[in-house]
């Protein structure tokens, strides 16, 4: 194990390390001219690279390889020994980097070129079967209400391949992808105003970080992990912020949805407390979904300006009320989840709920005054 001294070290390297790469990242996208065109639904005047999210993926994996090379031993505690070309690596670890990298390398391409949504979620599937294979599932879900826990595990599919045996349990796997698909899109839908999917992100990753060391979870190794993936981010959002120099793409907000979705799986506790963060994100999410489903649109490739942080806008809110808003919100609601078990969290959930209607009626009245005046 590290000392406190020498992980607080690591976190603030990796943010400076971030920050740098983004420095470097707006001269590469001004030089060669990499920023894409101006879209519909897009808040800001000028085009903007779109390469941030390169910068947090780089810091991160270069972070994670330092810790494994100066203590191969510390990801130990995931409990998933592999040797890979007889070099040892917890599985979990090589899953979760391994997907990161596939998933940065197709978001890359998207930032840069543009592809179909449908090549993008089948990239989302196939990072979510690569973190499964390594170990990383939904087995289980404790009872809000004190009842016995709830496992997945009653499905079993036996599927052989080389020689070798694996046993897929299916509603466990299928809630797996679900739970990873929806986070990486929710982020994903949230990045259209100036840092705010980056601030929500990190808000994310440091409840789920607080959370990991807490008694009854006593899981170093993926607060680390969580610790760095927000400092990552941090080192970006210094660039983000209102009026922003660069964007982290969907390569920025697809590593923030998966990297908080897999933290979210390692243990139990965790996914009630991510559902509570990031439970404004993904009720609008669900709104927009059955608004497009309504009107007989892809809700996934007919995007428009109906998500909240739209509604702010057209409300007469400016880019920084609205990331002080909606970041001050998802604070105050991973506070609260920290303070809660159980059915607890189903109560702040719901209170979300009831917040986000009320967010709507008097956005949607702000927004009608607005327009007339």
């Amino acid at each position: 194990m590290f000392s406190l001294w020498i992980e607080f070290l690591l976190i603030i390297l990796t943010a400076c390390f971030s920050f740098l790469f983004t420095f470097l990242l707006i001269g590469l996208g001004k030089k060669y001219h990499l920023a894409t065109p101006i879209r519909k639904r897009d808040s800001h005047a000028a085009p903007i690279p779109r390469l941030g999210g390169v910068a947090m993926v780089l810091s991160f994996l270069l972070a994670i390889g330092a810790v494994q090379f100066f203590n191969p031993h510390f990801f130990d505690a995931f409990g998933f020994p592999f040797a890979i070309f007889h070099y040892s690596i917890d599985k979990r670890l090589l899953a979760i980097t391994l997907s990161v990298v596939v998933l940065s390398i197709v978001m890359i391409v998207d930032d840069l070129h543009g592809l179909r949504a449908y090549y993008k979620l089948a990239a989302q599937i196939v990072v979510s079967l690569i973190i499964i294979a390594g170990g990383i599932q939904i087995r289980y879900l404790n009872n809000p209400f004190g009842g016995k826990t709830i496992y997945l595990n009653q499905i079993i599919l036996p599927v052989t391949i080389a020689g070798t045996t694996y046993h897929l349990l299916i509603i466990a796997d299928l809630l797996a992808i679900i739970w990873l698909v929806m986070l990486m899109n929710v982020l994903n839908w949230i990045d259209g105003i100036d840092g705010l999917a980056g601030t929500i992100g990190a808000i994310a990753l440091t409840v789920l970080g607080v959370l990991s060391l807490a008694v009854p979870v006593n899981q170093p190794a993926t607060a680390l992990i969580a610790f760095i993936g927000m400092a990552s981010v941090l080192g970006f959002l210094i660039m983000n912020f209102p009026p922003a120099k660069i964007f982290m793409g969907d390569t920025g907000s697809m590593f923030l949805g998966f990297l908080i979705g897999v933290l979210s799986l390692v243990a139990g506790a965790k996914l009630a407390t991510t559902g509570v963060v990031l439970a404004i994100p993904i009720i609008d999410a669900f709104l927009v979904i059955i608004a497009r489903v309504i009107k007989k649109q892809n809700p996934f490739t007919h995007p428009d300006r109906s998500h909240l942080h739209h509604r702010f806008l057209l409300a007469g809110f400016s880019s920084r009320q609205t990331l002080l808003i909606l970041g001050g919100i998802s604070a105050l609601f991973g506070f609260s989840a920290l303070q809660n078990s159980g059915s607890g969290k189903i109560r702040l959930f719901l209170l979300a709920v009831g917040l986000m209607a009320v967010l709507l009626v008097i956005l949607v009245s702000m927004s009608k005054r607005h327009i007339r005046d």
